[in-house]
């Protein structure tokens, strides 16, 4: 009888930190950066993190944000970070508009850039993730770039719309790149 406490108490224990581990697990895997709208006339969302992009929807100041990671994108007010709301992949907010309550998110991707090389003649690196975005800077083919993450982005033509953040902060079309050396994760 002995024996059979014993046991009993013992998988009690186990049962209770296996539980203990997928809480913690899963609470791990929830958003828990928070950030504030500080912006008087409330602070619009955007489709991709580029203010000239189409809106999405928007927040009043004051209002509190869960946060899911960062990009770098167009600048706005000398700030050109940019923030996925959480509940959305399509919600992106200026981070000149949001004061951090407690860390600053992480930056988007899963910290494993991935290699590969530009097909296209030329390609334009840009500063957002749209052919409405500004230039800064060209790649030939053949270049080797640093691959970060994915978002669907605003191209042309209905195939045309993934777009890659490299290394450097650049936006280029994924249509352009060739196959990369793993697997590249949304930016989320």
């Amino acid at each position: 009888m002995h024996r059979s406490r014993t046991f009993t108490a013992l998988a009690t224990i186990a049962m209770t930190l296996g539980a203990g581990l997928a809480t913690s697990a899963a609470a791990d895997a929830a958003p828990g950066y928070v950030g504030q709208v500080d912006a008087a006339g409330g602070l619009a969302a955007h489709y991709v993190p580029a203010a000239a992009a189409p809106r999405y929807g928007g927040y009043g100041d004051g209002t509190r944000l869960t946060l899911v990671c960062k990009v770098r994108s167009v600048s706005i007010g000398g700030n050109d970070l940019w923030y996925l709301v959480h509940g959305s992949k399509r919600r992106w907010v200026s981070a000149r508009y949001v004061d951090n309550v407690g860390p600053a998110p992480r930056f988007c991707g899963d910290g494993r850039n991935s290699t590969a090389r530009v097909t296209a003649a030329r390609l334009n690196r840009r500063e957002a993730p749209t052919l409405r975005a500004a230039t800064d800077g060209v790649l030939a083919r053949g270049a080797r770039v640093s691959v970060v993450c994915w978002v669907d982005g605003l191209g042309q033509a209905a195939g045309d719309t993934r777009w890659y953040q490299l290394a450097s902060g650049s936006w280029v079309s994924a249509d352009h790149i060739g196959a990369t050396k793993r697997r590249v994760e949304l930016c989320a």
